[in-house]
């Protein structure tokens, strides 16, 4: 790509003579970082914007008093300017830009034509023509998405969201439910073998209803818990290295500040919208 289709075009420039304050006021205007100093269409300079930061005057009263006499106001473009500059052309590859502006302290490229300033590359305008080519050739992809799933009447709110997540990136799916612990006690009122039966089931049960939910062709992990919800869905996504965690409001409300990665959280009415 050349220089020509990401630069900014028309660029406003300053003058040697142009007073700090005035170059300041204009960089704002021009949502820029940098101005081409020009004397007649000579480029002889740039002044950027981290420049005429540091003719601010002090916090420090002390200090300003100082200060105020060499402020924006009273010095010139020739004064904070800098004068070895480098200039690209508007037939120039982007690619050579951007290595120019990562080696160097500049914060903008003037794009010279002619002897003429014709343009600005800076890195916002890299930026914006990058990270679409970047994104077409190799598309943001997840590759491991978690659902945290639990049972209801209708279907949990954060199934359908995985999902289409899942089909969408071609993630791995994992289907975590983890079950509520069951009343302490129940061994010695049943015996161990009765709960270890009652046990068994209850996950037997959960996996077949999950599995039952994963359309045809979509890779997807079932994993049946039992414990603390919000526990046991974060240490299942730090151990299997999850890129995203769908889950209900309640449920990505108590692991928000835990989660070892992003959390999608699904409220209830969005399910129950969809079905209408």
């Amino acid at each position: 790509m050349k220089i020509k289709v990401a630069m900014k075009s028309p660029v406003a420039t300053v003058e040697p003579g142009t007073t700090a304050a005035q170059a300041e006021t204009l960089l704002a205007a021009a949502e820029t970082r940098g101005l081409p100093v020009v004397e007649g269409r000579r480029l002889v300079g740039m002044v950027y914007r981290r420049d005429l930061l540091r003719l601010q005057p002090s916090t420090v009263p002390a200090l300003a008093r100082y200060e105020l006499a060499y402020g924006p106001s009273r010095l010139c473009v020739r004064d904070v300017m800098r004068s070895e500059v480098v200039a690209v052309a508007p037939d120039a590859d982007v690619q050579e830009a951007a290595r120019m502006l990562s080696g160097r302290e500049a914060e903008a490229l003037p794009v010279v034509d002619g002897g003429e300033v014709v343009g600005l590359l800076g890195i916002h305008e890299l930026l914006t023509v990058l990270v679409p080519e970047l994104e077409r050739r190799w598309p943001p992809r997840l590759r491991r998405v978690l659902a945290a799933v639990g049972t209801s009447d209708r279907t949990p709110p954060a199934l359908p969201a995985a999902l289409a997540l899942a089909r969408r990136h071609r993630a791995r799916l994992i289907l975590l439910h983890v079950l509520p612990p069951l009343r302490r006690g129940l061994a010695a009122e049943l015996g161990q073998d009765v709960l270890d039966r009652i046990v068994d089931q209850r996950c037997a049960d959960a996996r077949q209803w999950l599995a039952a939910s994963v359309p045809e062709g979509l890779e997807a992990t079932v994993a049946v818990t039992e414990g603390d919800e919000a526990a046991e869905v974060v240490a299942t996504a730090a151990r299997d290295a999850v890129d995203l965690i769908v889950a209900d409001a309640a449920t990505a409300r108590t692991i928000a500040h835990e989660a070892p990665c992003p959390v999608l959280a699904v409220p209830a009415w969005r399910t129950t919208h969809a079905s209408r």
